[in-house]
């Protein structure tokens, strides 16, 4: 069963990557895609900075994990409303994103295509995706399908090949 990888974070640039990967599904029978969402935190993200230092509250990180659910379900929703016949799971790890990917590209056997939204304002609205996307693209062992936030999936209908 082929299948597509997204990484996702909450930017318009991966709304439109789900929307790209969606359309390449159905052009190319791919039957699954996998949407993955790292929510891995380092130890500086646990401390809050001010005056003195103290822990991040637990509160704080269970609502990240709920937005990160809240994410995965939002986007899985607007793929199954969109298709018939494509297949549609979603990952939470709390590994780094280019670790998950990695290894969820050799844990699944059928994944031949990672799609990763790109935005060119990636250090102005904190694209977690788009400042990752070169690391992914060099340490995948499949093709990877780099989707600026301003293009649509159009059909080739002719190409020159040198």
């Amino acid at each position: 069963m082929k299948t597509i990888l997204v990484p996702v974070d909450a930017t318009p640039a991966v709304e439109n990557a789900v929307d790209f990967a969606l359309a390449w599904a159905k052009r190319y029978d791919y039957r699954q895609i996998i949407l993955l969402k790292s929510s891995y935190e380092s130890m500086y993200d646990y401390i809050s900075m001010g005056a003195t230092y103290a822990l991040a509250s637990e509160e704080s990180l269970n609502m990240k994990q709920e937005e990160s659910e809240a994410l995965l379900k939002q986007l899985s929703e607007r793929i199954l409303r969109n298709a018939s016949g494509i297949g549609v799971s979603t990952e939470i790890s709390k590994l780094p994103l280019l670790r998950c990917t990695i290894r969820l590209i050799k844990n699944e056997d059928s994944v031949e295509l990672v799609v990763l939204g790109s935005d060119q304002k990636a250090v102005a609205n904190n694209s977690f995706i788009s400042s990752n996307i070169i690391s992914i693209s060099r340490a995948s062992p499949v093709k990877t399908l780099i989707v600026p936030d301003n293009c649509s999936y159009k059909p080739v209908r002719h190409m020159l090949v040198p």
